[in-house]
């Protein structure tokens, strides 16, 4: 075994598997740099507010994120066995848990957006009304992302990782990153620029629902 199963054939087809999926991290990585880099630019309890929810909605998002994930493993798992007709229903049902888990991700955001005074009883008032601001925003976001997110992991695992990496170049890239930095130069309010974010998951998610039944639709036809 060893180099001696390596080939140029087998080399190039890795590789076409493996680059959309590194260059889709490095993708929305990179943009979300650029997002905080963009932030830096607002007032400081502006940028102070961002910075304290930004934490917290990794946090959040990590959840839906391992559950798509799991999904897409038993996705991959009928893929394998051919077994085409399984995977419209499951999906389904696991986009509907997915759903589930969005609203109790916005409840809990909800709740952490009341208790910010608790937890940090030293920031200031402009800081604390930053965060009231921004508050209906980060609540809603869970509802578009886990979506977008469940969506995305279910396409690449059928197949159309470079459907993915399009995508998200040009919701995020090409419309989201320049609009927060016009925005930003504008002096516009606190929540148009941070909600630039929420509307950029909103761009992403006809897309990534389209696409998603055109691949279900295939494997029921």
């Amino acid at each position: 075994m060893g180099f001696s199963v390596l080939s140029r054939e087998s080399i190039i087809a890795h590789i076409q598997e493996v680059v959309p999926i590194v260059a889709n991290f490095i993708v929305l990585l990179t943009g979300l740099l650029l997002f905080q880099i963009l932030f830096a630019q607002l007032p400081v309890p502006a940028y102070a507010a961002i910075t304290l929810v930004l934490p917290w909605i990794k946090f959040g998002s990590m959840f839906a994120n391992t559950w798509a994930q799991a999904s897409t493993i038993m996705v991959s798992q009928y893929l394998g066995k051919k077994e085409f007709a399984s995977i419209p229903p499951f999906v389904y049902q696991s986009l509907m848990v997915t759903r589930i888990i969005a609203v109790f991700i916005a409840l809990g955001f909800f709740l952490l957006s009341v208790s910010f005074p608790y937890f940090y009883p030293n920031l200031s008032s402009e800081t604390l009304t930053a965060l009231s601001i921004i508050a209906p925003i980060y609540i809603i976001l869970p509802l578009v992302r886990t979506n977008n997110m469940f969506c995305g992991n279910m396409i690449r695992a059928m197949g159309d990782s470079y459907m993915i990496v399009r995508i998200n170049i040009i919701t995020q890239w090409l419309i989201a990153l320049p609009l927060c930095a016009l925005m930003i130069y504008l002096s516009a309010p606190l929540y148009i620029v941070f909600g630039i974010i929420l509307f950029d998951e909103l761009l992403k998610c006809y897309s990534f629902r389209k696409t998603l039944q055109k691949r279900l639709d295939s494997y029921l036809a």
